[in-house]
């Protein structure tokens, strides 16, 4: 992602505090994943709100206004015999307020958190 982390987290006596901090209405971050796992978790990241999926965008409508989203394929990224498939996803927030723009990105890095171990 460019530009700083959009979450930083601060100690207030006992308990920890998330603030959002986004410099920018425009994101690009390269993603561990195909563009069909990308499209089917962007599915889910609408929650039901009015979406539309149109070759390498994909636009969700919000009632404060729409994000689009576009994404590309982009060679794998290679650690000796083992190929992991990168997409690269450019995110716009438009002109969504502060605080939607943060509750946004939290809902994307949720819905696109991966486990391991």
């Amino acid at each position: 992602m460019s530009g700083p982390v959009p979450f930083r987290s601060k100690r207030s006596g006992n308990r920890e505090e998330s603030r959002c901090i986004i410099a920018s209405r425009k994101l690009v971050k390269e993603m561990g994943l195909t563009v069909e796992e990308f499209l089917r978790g962007a599915r889910k990241l609408a929650e039901g709100a009015p979406f539309e999926s149109s070759g390498d965008e994909f636009r969700i409508h919000l009632a404060e206004g729409d994000v689009r989203i576009h994404f590309q394929a982009r060679p794998p990224r290679r650690l000796g015999t083992l190929q992991l498939p990168v997409t690269r996803v450019e995110i716009d927030l438009g002109d969504l307020p502060e605080t939607q723009r943060c509750r946004f990105l939290q809902r994307f890095h949720l819905h696109f958190q991966r486990g391991g171990g």
